[in-house]
């Protein structure tokens, strides 16, 4: 026994997740991962962020949020966690380019 870690071979909630989500995808799309780009971001006209906090988990992505915004798109972000670095950009775009 290896103390208190489950063996190498015991699935995590990670893989289950993953797994399912791949299969998810390909059964409605036909592959099995995400096919959305950073630059699909910046032609959008509205953005969803839902359970991330770009800030912290996503940084190169607030630059392309950025562009999407001066670009007009409509930003929704909903995350029960409120996100300092999410919440000073938000305020500092309002203050750069005002909101619309």
């Amino acid at each position: 026994m290896r103390g208190n870690s489950a063996p190498t071979t015991y699935p995590t909630v990670r893989t289950c997740v993953t797994n399912r989500a791949a299969a998810a995808l390909n059964e409605t799309i036909g592959i099995g991962k995400g096919c959305v780009t950073l630059e699909d971001f910046e032609h959008a006209d509205g953005i969803f962020i839902i359970g991330q906090n770009p800030g912290t988990n996503h940084p190169r992505m607030m630059t392309v949020l950025e562009r999407a915004k001066q670009n007009g798109a409509k930003i929704v972000a909903i995350n029960p966690m409120p996100e300092p670095g999410l919440w000073k950009w938000l305020i500092q775009i309002r203050r750069n380019i005002g909101t619309r």
